[in-house]
């Protein structure tokens, strides 16, 4: 639909700098995550925006455990049929062999 008309070259530049900062912008992000304290308190932090978002996910619940499965044993029985001796043969080709081999 849309065609870019910018050369090849600046759009693979502008595609390796717009992946660079988005590299950079993650790194960023999860540096932030990882230093990010509130000193030696235990308390919540309900006013923390970044604090609120990295627990959003994690949910207390009960684990539940499932039952084994139970073992069934089924014996199956293969019957063999007798194979055909030639498989598919395609008659319609695209052009016949040569007749006679070129001499030079």
């Amino acid at each position: 639909m849309f065609e870019s008309r910018s050369k090849p070259g600046l759009r693979l530049f502008r595609d390796r700098i717009l992946g660079i900062v988005c590299l950079l912008l993650i790194a960023l992000c999860a540096t932030i995550q990882v230093v990010h304290t509130h000193g030696l308190t235990t308390d919540p932090h309900p006013d923390c925006a970044l604090c609120l978002v990295a627990h959003a996910a994690v949910t207390a619940s009960a684990h539940f455990v499932l039952p084994a499965p139970p073992e069934q044993i089924t014996e199956v029985q293969v019957v063999r049929t007798e194979s055909p001796r030639e498989s598919f043969v395609f008659t319609f080709y695209c052009r016949p062999p040569p007749a006679e081999p070129a001499s030079l």
